[in-house]
């Protein structure tokens, strides 16, 4: 590895797909059990809220924004990730995974293009990189990604 290095949490959205967040972006994991709110009529992929730290939190499905045909998948836990919005305040998302979250250390010479999974990619990661365990794994931009809105996605 070069000497850019630096850390990062490798979040699995499902057995086939992982994306990864910033060491400095992750919060709090959350059993899968978590009590969620359901919310009628919104998107799929973002269906339920749940409280955290007296927040109430939304809690976005990856798999069901980038797969919408895709089967459900039961999640074993949630993320609670920050991220910076308008004003310096810190905004507060969830994310559905399939399985806890791991650390890897990732460097500038892993750097690789946008898996042709989904053509969503670019609106949603900054990044990405090449796993030598699990692949392409794009390195999401939460602030993006917690902004997407159901009117302008598919």
């Amino acid at each position: 590895m070069t000497a850019h290095a630096c850390k990062a949490w490798v979040l699995p959205i499902d057995a086939a797909l992982h994306t990864a967040i910033g060491e400095g972006e992750i919060a709090h994991v959350l059993p899968g059990l978590h009590p969620l709110q359901f919310l009628p009529r919104c998107p799929d992929w973002c269906r339920n809220v749940f409280r955290w730290h007296d927040r109430v939190v939304p809690l976005f499905d990856l798999r069901a924004l980038l797969f919408p045909a895709a089967a459900a998948v039961d999640g074993q836990a949630i993320a609670v990730v920050a991220y910076p919005g308008a004003g310096n305040c810190v905004h507060y998302g969830g994310l559905k995974l399939s399985a806890l979250p791991f650390g890897r250390r990732v460097s500038d010479d892993q750097q690789c293009d946008f898996p042709a999974s989904s053509p969503h990619w670019e609106r949603i990661a900054s990044s990405c990189f090449e796993d030598p365990v699990h692949g392409t794994i794009p390195v999401l931009d939460l602030a993006r990604l917690f902004a997407v809105a159901s009117t302008q996605w598919h």
